[in-house]
């Protein structure tokens, strides 16, 4: 799995994330699949080609308190993985890219921070020897 350390930083010129309200004033920064050919945008999803060989699960956890979940979701629409649950599986080849959504109770005026874990393990139970904290950020 390409592991590298990354923050994301949005700020409202870009087009590669916008605020999506679901229920009173909460809702989500989104970050689509499609953002992954935008120059001002990070590739976010897994890559597991090349030397890696073998299969395994990726799992996404939070890393102390955050404004709210991190899920990541298909080019179908379904949920593939979250911060309060589940694990991704990854064969050997797979490159997998995803829509992020950051969720809040409310669009911020300030800098959010969202800290999570990401990790990979071959078979259950899930190693934390493999793993990476990961950071990203939503200017307002």
């Amino acid at each position: 799995m390409d592991m590298h350390n990354y923050a994301f930083v949005y700020d409202d010129v870009s087009t590669a994330v916008t605020w999506v309200p679901t229920t009173g004033t909460a809702g989500c920064w989104t970050v689509d699949i499609g953002s992954a050919t935008q120059s001002s945008a990070p590739w976010v999803g897994f890559n597991f080609e090349g030397s890696c060989p073998g299969s395994g699960a990726a799992w996404m956890s939070a890393a102390g308190a955050n404004p709210g979940d991190v899920r990541l979701f298909n080019s179908t629409g379904s949920q593939v993985l979250g911060t309060g649950s589940g694990t991704y599986p990854l064969a050997s080849g797979t490159h997998a890219h995803f829509e992020w959504r950051f969720y809040a109770p409310s669009k911020a005026t300030t800098p959010q921070t969202y800290n999570l874990y990401f990790g990979f393990s071959a078979s259950a139970p899930l190693s934390t020897q493999n793993w990476l904290a990961a950071k990203f950020v939503i200017v307002p």
